[in-house]
């Protein structure tokens, strides 16, 4: 479902591009860390040694029209400084760690209530990336629980879980710029394409999730790290008390790109799109829990087998069908497939 995985040249590279492009000094690139695109990151640091960040912008302008094929490593949209027309056409198309759901270098949110399975699909997501690409995992809630899920992942799927996914047990203090650093300059090394915090109540610590001002915070938070890894940045949440959205600040709606709603109705996982910034969402996806050893992992849902199992659950909605077709009236006039509700007598 993703695109392909980025190297730990681009990831560099495109992290030293946003950098000499906003940062006062720099130091010259790794040729090392850099490799193919050492000579492109040369030029830039000569650049910004002559001129500052301004003349490192020039020169990137210019770099892209000379070779256009440089677009990919475009950082994002930096609030520092103001695009010209050109810039603007040369940022690069929108791209997808997962089509119509997580775009890349971007904040997404998955929120649902309790029991819904959002930390079972969020672990399953993060376990198939690490596939292919470095995801890092906040886990401050229930850190020992993803033991026994990850062990029936690999039970599910006959293989070990990929090193490439590194768990973090601590909470980030999204509200303090010094716990933000630090976590950024532990997390820039591993040159993730998405980092997951879950939950994000438990990294707002002494935040009210119903201030604007507070979860503005956290959100620029999620920015600075997005701009200096150039993960996406996947945020786990509770939804309120009745059950229909987002906990807390709408601010929170309003600065993610993508918003996944997850709910739980018998049994039943339905994950939906709850929000785009851009694109196509995907498709309404259903799931059920299947035990493997000491936990569950989730499964696609497939009507045909569930409904050949004898404890299958109905749905309350469906019980209150068959309850309603089992009436006399309809033995001999059947029912049709839908109502068009009450008729004027």
């Amino acid at each position: 479902m993703a695109t392909n995985m980025p190297s730990a040249f681009e990831s560099y590279a495109r992290s030293y591009i946003t950098d000499v492009m906003n940062c006062p000094e720099m130091q010259a690139p790794d040729p090392t860390a850099s490799g193919q695109y050492h000579e492109t990151l040369r030029i830039l640091h000569n650049s910004h040694t002559a001129g500052g960040p301004d003349a490192a912008r020039q020169s990137w302008t210019k770099l892209l029209e000379l070779y256009p094929d440089l677009k990919h490593l475009a950082p994002a949209v930096s609030s520092r400084h103001m695009l010209t027309v050109d810039e603007l056409k040369n940022l690069p198309p929108l791209e997808w760690i997962i089509p119509g759901m997580i775009p890349k270098r971007s904040l997404v949110e998955v929120h649902g209530p309790p029991g819904s399975g959002k930390s079972l699909f969020v672990l399953d997501l993060a376990l198939s990336m690490a596939k292919r690409s470095p995801v890092i995992y906040v886990c401050v809630e229930g850190a020992s629980g993803n033991v026994i899920r990850i062990d029936a992942w690999e039970k599910k799927y006959g293989e070990t879980a990929n090193p490439n996914l590194k768990f973090y047990i601590h909470s980030v203090n999204l509200l303090d710029e010094d716990e933000v650093e630090d976590f950024i300059t532990l997390a820039r090394p591993q040159n993730a394409e998405l980092i997951i915090f879950d939950t994000l109540a438990r990294c707002m610590i002494g935040g009210d999730e119903n201030s604007a001002r507070d979860m503005g915070m956290a959100i620029n938070a999620c920015d600075r790290i997005r701009d200096a890894t150039g993960a996406s940045i996947l945020l786990v949440h509770h939804t309120g008390k009745s059950g229909a959205n987002e906990r807390g600040s709408s601010a929170l709606r309003g600065g993610c790109d993508s918003m996944i709603e997850i709910k739980n109705d018998d049994d039943i996982i339905t994950i939906s799109s709850s929000k785009l910034k851009d694109g196509t969402p995907f498709e309404t996806l259903q799931y059920v829990m299947v035990k493997y050893g000491e936990s569950v992992v989730l499964e696609p849902r497939n009507d045909t087998e569930r409904a050949m199992k004898p404890d299958v659950k109905l749905k309350d909605t469906d019980r209150k069908v068959l309850e309603m077709l089992a009436l006399p009236i309809y033995t001999t006039i059947g029912a049709a497939y839908r109502w068009s509700g009450p008729q004027k007598v």
